[in-house]
């Protein structure tokens, strides 16, 4: 389970590959902000492996389902909002729980299921 003290601790665990340039004191919006640019530019360049795109989207799907009110914050302010800019990233979330929460769905805890 994800929470706001673990939040970024959990991400590092859960998406090794992804490195910060920035500390834990700089606080989750920064670090969150850093990681939905990593996984965005990825995407688009084929940079990451499937596999690991699918334990990113795991770990957001986690955020999102957590009751924590400020983890969910984290999750729409540090990355979703990233997200919506990137337009090539945007069609390949229609796959995803996460596209279908910024449009007003909500999480289905399985990344493939249709809502």
């Amino acid at each position: 389970m994800v929470d706001r003290e673990t939040v970024i601790s959990k991400l590092l665990e859960e998406c090794p590959k992804f490195h910060s340039i920035f500390d834990v004191e700089d606080g989750p919006y920064t670090i969150l902000g850093e990681f939905a640019i990593y996984l965005c530019e990825g995407i688009e360049n084929s940079s990451i492996p499937p596999r690991d795109i699918e334990s990113s989207f795991k770990f957001l799907n986690n955020m999102g389902n957590t009751n924590d009110i400020e983890v969910q914050n984290q999750l729409v302010v540090g990355v979703l909002e990233k997200f919506t800019y990137k337009g090539g990233v945007r069609s390949f979330f229609l796959n995803y729980d996460l596209y279908r929460l910024q449009k007003g769905g909500k999480f289905v805890g399985n990344s493939k299921r249709k809502t």
